[in-house]
């Protein structure tokens, strides 16, 4: 619930997840907010990789730590 904590901050950390189900069911696929979600962190850095084309976004990150 990430993207719905950064779209309505004061909301409580309670309340996210009926907020994000609702947001999810009146926005379309291709709404920004939906492409945002994932299910972690290695799902989302998987996609990131996908969609770069390359190793470098990788090796950043990998240099990083």
């Amino acid at each position: 619930f990430h993207a719905t904590h950064h779209l309505i901050p004061e909301m409580p950390y309670h309340s996210l997840g009926k907020t994000h189900q609702r947001l999810r069911e009146q926005f379309s696929k291709k709404n920004l907010y939906l492409q945002s979600n994932s299910s972690g962190l290695l799902s989302t850095l998987a996609r990131l990789w996908r969609e770069s084309g390359n190793l470098a976004f990788f090796v950043l990150f990998v240099e990083c730590f």
